[in-house]
């Protein structure tokens, strides 16, 4: 194929040039739609390598799909050095094999003499790996970048800094970076070769393959790569041969027919080329059998694929929520070898898939916020269904957006507000959806009875469109006019398609994550307002025989970290920025070290971008703040007491009691700061340290006093412990009424030991009336209405960045102009109508003001219709006519 290699040899240069930072599926598009109509079936990849190295490479370090493979050529043919984005270390690790050997050198910008290590690797031809650079390089490696090395008298020369130094050809240099989507200037982009390693779903997914089918398979992987073996060494004996050929060609002398060797090496080569060609030949045979049958695990590594991706995408949300690709392929691993094994394929896929996706789920809740944690189990579920294909994308897409400002006729506008007939009339454009604008005007009592019921997602919808609707499209008819029932409907529909247990969050069991933790992770509390981690720590080391050997700094405090081979807790790491990356030196340290098998690392800080990503990554992260619901809150502080403290009381049923009206009462003042200061003028934060002292008096009074003091009690834990938090005259006499019927209001469960009472409290229902806390039933809908606003804002936050056609040539005066032109051509809508109303009321528009409102929105459209006038010059409204027009909506507080 000689004649293919000019072209062969532009697209490879072309290839390795400028392919580095685009992802698989841009590469296959430039490749085969922009620079080649038809792409040779060798492609650039077989073209630039050979499996050999390929295997070296993957046995190395670096991940077996396509997408690295390409990677790799990129890395190891380019002329420029490579600047790695890697923010799951892959090619960290594959460096750090594959030039081991060679003597590595591993430096980094904080280092202080990291030029001096540089200048010597230089000289020596030793390899350089610069790890953990940000968007901007030191401008002292510019030299080593643009490779300015000159040649004087025979030596090849290279200035670093004030100096020449001597410049070994065998030196080589790689730089790579942590951070998911770097910025870097045309100057840095144009010195290096940018190389994006951020692992993908395609690529995870092969590699994901490969290790549940080595464990499930392991004879398939073996013959695959016995395959890759014997293929290499066939082609490899291929080309020894050509060679030898070649060879001796050139040395001939004479006749070629007289020269022996020459015709055996040529009889040989014949004989090996049909043995080689027919080895290759039942090698693709066998290959594609070995694939079909590797097929079949697919299911489990797409499931695997797409749910490390949905952990990855948390970390748009919180700087902490960061995780480590490693640690992910260990808690695969895991699920392979816990789940539940079938004979018949397709149960034990199955069951595979469900146990991974909870051990995910348990894994990732202990180290999210409690408003995140709804939210990570509907990302999941949606993902899930998105790639089984049950979830139709244009439907999801208007139950995150709604609707648009196109505001039509109103038939309802008696108790239907502009904003929610807005959703209806863009919710009208979906195809399940046609005619539900209609049946507005055909049922507009129906729809007012649905609208006005207590629990909406479970009445039947007017007309044909309840047989009509499948679960998400009813979420879609609540979203657009119910919006504060969102979160019920989110949770019913995630316990429809992934179980109940996904709405439950485990309650964080420190002893647990103890257990699960090695010497080498670090131990991260993500610290909320208000929550302090160090007393229930220091009960731990106490329980675990470690409270002599804890030490506990608080780096605030201008501490210095000290060695220990136990427990060390370093709390408020975000109030010592500067000292975080020696930090990151001691936990990579730990990585390579054997520390002391009792050995463990705390560490606390409160979220904020600039925390070491590798640490995070590295650590096991734990949330601490009280979770969401009396029934979670409830079972929390039930797990934090333990049968010897349950059972300490000298008048056991009475404490039993008593203890669980006192959890109940904890629990309604954890959660009441949701209505904010519905019913109180100022939100108070009360903690665990409240509940702790207060069950300890309650246990103390029980044994010392024959009679119990109930007067004395309720001053004491209502009155003076939680009470000293209400600071508000007014907020007393509220507060006084709820502690004064705090022992004999509540129902309590029957005697018996500690987990009767889990048992009991497990039983509850998971969401909590507005009544449980003494409010209207219409209490928390403002708050609900702000969880689902914030949910769709989150989810939107995570959804691919994508520009509409025709957008990206707009300028910021077309834009100004598009946003100007549409109220006169869909109406202008007022603010008022988007407020929510109690039930039962509605505001109806006068005359006078519905004249105003017309003549308002003629003065405007006369002059929008001429072209945005102001934009281009001509005459404009004047106030003094827009005030003649419409004085008495705009002290009404309207808006366009």
């Amino acid at each position: 194929d000689l004649g293919y290699l000019v072209g062969d040899c532009l697209l490879a240069s072309a290839f390795v040039s400028y392919m580095g930072p685009f992802l698989s599926n841009y590469r296959d598009e430039m490749l085969s739609h922009i620079w080649m109509k038809q792409v040779r079936p060798t492609g650039t990849s077989c073209f630039l390598s050979n499996p050999t190295l390929v295997r070296t490479w993957n046995i190395q370090g670096l991940p077996s799909d396509d997408f690295s493979t390409e990677n790799g050529i990129i890395v190891t043919r380019g002329n420029r050095w490579p600047l790695m984005i890697d923010p799951q270390c892959q090619a960290t690790k594959w460096i750090k094999n594959m030039e081991a050997k060679k003597g590595l050198k591993i430096i980094d910008l904080q280092m202080p003499d990291y030029l001096r290590i540089l200048e010597m690797a230089i000289q020596v031809g030793a390899p350089v790996l610069l790890q953990n650079v940000q968007e901007e390089l030191d401008p002292t490696l510019a030299p080593i970048l643009n490779k300015s090395v000159t040649k004087v008298g025979g030596r090849l020369l290279i200035r670093l800094g004030d100096k020449e130094v001597d410049y070994h050809p065998d030196f080589r240099f790689y730089i790579t970076t942590k951070l998911p989507n770097p910025h870097y200037t045309p100057e840095t982009s144009s010195q290096t070769t940018i190389v994006n390693f951020a692992v993908k779903e395609q690529g995870l997914e092969a590699q994901l393959l490969g290790i549940v089918v080595r464990k499930e398979r392991p004879e398939l992987e073996e013959q695959k790569d016995s395959l890759v073996l014997n293929i290499a060494a066939g082609k490899r004996k291929l080309k020894e041969l050509e060679d030898e050929i070649l060879r001796l060609l050139n040395e001939a002398t004479g006749s070629l027919l007289d020269d022996v060797q020459l015709v055996n090496t040529l009889q040989t080569s014949k004989v090996t080329a049909t043995e080689v060609t027919e080895q290759l030949e039942t090698s693709e045979m066998t290959e594609i059998k070995i694939d079909t049958a590797r097929e079949a695990y697919r299911p489990c590594a797409q499931r695997a694929s797409i749910l490390f991706f949905v952990l990855n995408d948390m970390g748009r949300i919180d700087p902490m929520y960061q995780f480590s690709l490693d640690a992910y392929i260990d808690l695969f691993n895991l699920s392979i070898n816990k789940s539940h094994r079938s004979h018949k394929l397709d149960e034990r896929i199955r069951h595979l898939n469900e146990y991974h996706t909870y051990a995910v789920y348990r894994y990732t809740c202990r180290g999210l916020f409690e408003r995140h944690k709804l939210l990570f189990s509907f990302q999941m579920c949606a993902k899930i269904l998105e790639m089984s294909g049950t979830l139709k994308m244009d439907e999801y897409n208007f139950f995150l957006r709604g609707g648009v400002v196109r505001q039509m006729d109103n038939p309802c506008t008696s108790w239907l507000s502009d904003i929610y007939w807005d959703n209806i009339t863009e919710l009208d454009k979906l195809t399940n959806f046609h005619g539900i604008m209609n049946s507005f005007e055909q049922y507009p009592r129906d729809w007012n009875l649905w609208y006005t019921s207590s629990k909406p997602e479970k009445a039947m919808l007017p007309g044909v469109w309840e047989n009509s609707c499948n679960q998400m499209q009813r979420m879609l008819v609540v979203r657009s006019l119910r919006p504060d029932r969102v979160a019920f409907c989110v949770t019913a529909f995630i316990v429809s398609n992934l179980g109940s247990q996904f709405i439950e969050p485990p309650v964080l069991n420190m002893k647990s994550v103890v257990d699960d933790s090695t010497t080498k992770t670090p131990l991260i509390f993500v610290l909320s307002p208000g929550v302090d981690p160090t007393s229930s720590l220091l009960q731990l080391a106490e329980q675990s025989g470690m409270a002599q050997h804890f030490h506990a700094l608080s780096l605030g405090q201008g501490q210095a970290p000290i060695a220990t081979r136990n427990w060390v807790f370093l709390a408020n790491c975000h109030l010592s920025l500067s000292w975080m990356p020696q930090l990151d030196k001691l936990v990579e340290q730990l990585q390579v070290e054997e520390p002391h098998p009792s050995f463990r690392l705390w560490l606390s800080s409160s979220p904020h971008p600039e925390f070491p990503i590798s640490i995070l990554q590295a650590g096991i992260k734990m949330t601490t703040e009280p979770p969401t619901g009396l029934k979670a809150n409830m079972k929390r502080l039930y797990q934090l007491i333990t049968d010897p403290q349950f059972n300490r009381c000298t008048k056991p049923s009475k404490y039993k009691k008593l203890l669980f009206a006192l959890c109940f009462f904890h629990s309604v003042l954890l959660e009441r700061k949701k209505f904010l200061q519905l019913g109180w003028n100022i939100i108070y934060g009360f903690n665990d340290s409240d509940f702790e002292v207060s069950e300890n008096l309650l246990s103390l009074y029980l044994d010392e006093y024959e009679d119990t003091p109930w007067d004395a009690l309720k001053y004491l834990i209502a009155g003076v412990n939680y009470g000293g938090h209400v600071t508000d005259d007014w907020d007393r006499r509220p507060f006084q009424l709820r502690y004064s019927v705090l022992f004999y209001t509540y129902y309590i469960p029957k005697d018996g030991n500690l987990s009767s009472y889990k048992e009991y409290i497990s039983l509850l229902p998971g969401m909590d009336p507005p009544e449980a806390f003494g409010q209207h039933p219409n209490a928390d809908v403002a708050s609900q209405i702000t969880e689902a606003r914030t949910l769709f804002e989150t989810l939107l936050s995570l959804q691919p960045q994508t520009t509409p056609t025709g957008v990206a040539g707009q300028s910021r005066e077309d834009k100004v102009l598009a946003s100007l032109r549409s109220p006169a051509r869909h109406g202008l809508r007022c603010s008022c109508h988007g407020q929510r109303r109690p039930r039962g009321f509605s505001r109806v528009q006068g005359p006078t003001e519905a004249g105003h409102e017309r003549q308002f929105k003629e003065v405007l459209s006369k002059y929008f219709s001429k072209g945005i006038p102001a934009a281009k010059g001509a005459e404009t409204p004047n106030n003094t006519e827009i005030q003649r027009s419409y004085s008495p909506g705009l002290s009404r507080g309207y808006t366009i």
